[in-house]
């Protein structure tokens, strides 16, 4: 058999499984530019072969999108067919291809497709607005139908009123983005950009109510802080949220335009797609919270793991002067040496929390990054001098001057951190 260059695309009269009926009905008029009186002749359960001859890889255009607007199709060599035409006193139930003619917008009146103008009343056909003009199908007649063409452009974004009611503000921003995905119910991931994912993806998430997101970002950051250090995972991590965001919000917008049930009215459908859209501000209000809470109940954890480790030198008020008293804060009545103590305790605190976490790694790191700063001056007390931060085999000291600002004398304050 030699090589075929011609193809009829042949829709089976049948839509595909677990499709509903009228949904491929309403894609196929945005395919066809029709209406669904005339469509629904295609799924009348007979082969109904398109008499336009096409190249393979046209064929298999069409058919991917016959096929994602819902509808079983085939394509078959043009020296493999044997369709018959019917007669002109045949019925709609023995047809094998399908006749069509134009409906003409200015006399509403039928005319051969193939023609250029209206033979009734002059009209011009084939300008840019007639790409809207609707297709009939003809039960008697030879005319052979001339398709308008079909691109890779997702025919389900006659979704997308729906997906604005669901998106709810800043819709037009989504409504650029999602034609890129190909369509609702045959999502493809591409990558594009969201900035505001780049930075609080997950108050982004709670925003747009992708709760699962939001709750695996959590812990993405959670388990990276508790079993890495600092490493360009940690920035493919923080770059991979942002460049999925766009494609993540689409699955869940189109998810739940999928699931709106049939039969229900213009209002109700677009009633239940607000209540479950939108955005929740309360939801990011919540966000806030409970990561401040988590913060405090993990630092106070951490602290406990800590004490419970090192004993007594984990007592955020167990600061020595440099005459070897000891300095407890809250009995302190000079204002600058208060704050100076208190600055050392959270320096302590810090420090305490990173080695409570136990991986040696980031420990090492936050030491050094507090040493170099330490070095070049940037963490002063308040005497305006800077706090100096040494390490001596497992123990860091912080230590500042005093009211003096001379180191290493009677009016030094000191905080030891052993690790």
């Amino acid at each position: 058999m030699g090589e075929f260059t011609k193809y009829n695309v042949i829709l089976s009269g049948a839509v595909m499984p677990n499709e509903d009926r009228n949904n491929v009905i309403q894609d196929l008029c945005q395919l066809f530019h029709s209406k669904p009186s005339y469509m629904e002749k295609l799924l009348a359960g007979t082969e109904v072969a398109l008499k336009k001859e096409y190249s393979r890889p046209e064929a298999e255009k069409i058919c991917r999108a016959i096929r994602t607007a819902g509808a079983e199709c085939k394509m078959v060599a043009i020296e493999e067919q044997r369709l018959e035409v019917v007669d002109d006193n045949s019925s709609l139930s023995g047809l094998s291809i399908t006749e069509f003619v134009v409906n003409c917008p200015s006399c509403n009146k039928d005319c051969d497709s193939t023609a250029d103008s209206c033979h009734h009343c002059g009209y011009q056909f084939g300008r840019e607005e007639d790409s809207q003009f609707s297709f009939s199908v003809h039960e008697y007649g030879e005319g052979a139908i001339k398709l308008p063409e079909i691109d890779e452009a997702p025919l389900e974004m006659a979704h997308m009123g729906s997906m604005k009611k669901f998106i709810g503000p800043n819709a037009a921003y989504y409504e650029k983005k999602f034609p890129l995905f190909n369509s609702v119910k045959h999502p493809k991931f591409r990558l594009s950009w969201h900035w505001p994912a780049l930075f609080v993806f997950f108050y982004w998430a709670l925003y747009r109510k992708l709760w699962a997101y939001a709750a695996i970002n959590l812990a993405g950051i959670a388990l990276l802080f508790a079993f890495t250090q600092p490493s360009p995972l940690w920035l493919v991590y923080s770059l991979v949220w942002p460049a999925a965001a766009n494609f993540l919000y689409f699955i869940h917008v189109a998810r739940h335009v999928r699931s709106v049930p049939e039969g229900i009215s213009q209002y109700e459908k677009e009633d239940l797609l607000e209540r479950k859209g939108g955005v929740s501000k309360a939801a990011v209000a919540g966000g806030v919270i409970a990561i401040f809470v988590l913060s405090v109940a993990a630092r106070t954890l951490l602290l406990n793991m800590y004490e419970e480790r090192f004993g007594y030198a984990s007592n955020p008020n167990q600061q020595m002067r440099g005459d070897g008293t000891v300095l407890n804060v809250e009995q302190v009545s000079d204002k600058k040496i208060a704050r100076t103590s208190s600055a050392l305790i959270v320096l302590a605190n810090a420090l305490k929390v990173v080695v409570a976490g136990g991986n040696e790694k980031i420990i090492e790191s936050t030491i050094e990054n507090l040493v170099f700063r330490s070095e070049n001056e940037e963490i002063l007390d308040a005497w305006e001098k800077p706090i100096l931060i040494s390490k001596k085999d497992r123990t860091v000291v912080l230590l500042s001057g005093g009211p003096d600002g001379k180191p290493r004398n009677l009016d030094d304050i000191i905080q030891i951190v052993p690790y």
